[in-house]
């Protein structure tokens, strides 16, 4: 990924998390606090920025995302399949997974605003 697809796909996940950028306040050093800009987003690098994207996919209510040791899926168990619909499904080598989950949630997210309109 580019930095500006880098940049592009944080700003979309932002989005999806209610994030106002330049409103809300963030803090990169103790005692320094700033407005949040775009430049701070950092759900591609950081667990503590990404594990909560996950956690409001589920929050949703009727998908599961599922991480095992060499993929990822991102579910809708309400539908009419048995085992649910795949809505994205991510292989990946042992040593990248926070970047497999970063692209399995870009994914879900352009899929679910389209689903919206």
């Amino acid at each position: 990924m580019t930095p500006t697809e880098i940049q592009d796909n944080n700003r979309l996940v932002a989005e999806f998390m209610g994030v106002k950028i330049g409103e809300e306040t963030y803090s990169w050093r103790i005692g320094n606090l700033e407005p949040l800009q775009e430049k701070h987003l950092a759900y591609n690098r950081e667990w503590g920025w990404l594990m909560p994207v996950v956690e409001r996919i589920e929050k949703l209510g009727k998908f599961h995302v599922i991480i095992n040791a060499q993929s990822i899926s991102i579910i809708d168990y309400t539908s009419s399949s048995e085992f649910g619909q795949d809505i994205c499904y991510i292989a990946y080598k042992v040593n990248y997974k926070m970047r497999a989950i970063y692209v399995a949630v870009i994914e879900f997210i352009k899929w679910y605003n389209q689903q919206k309109q």
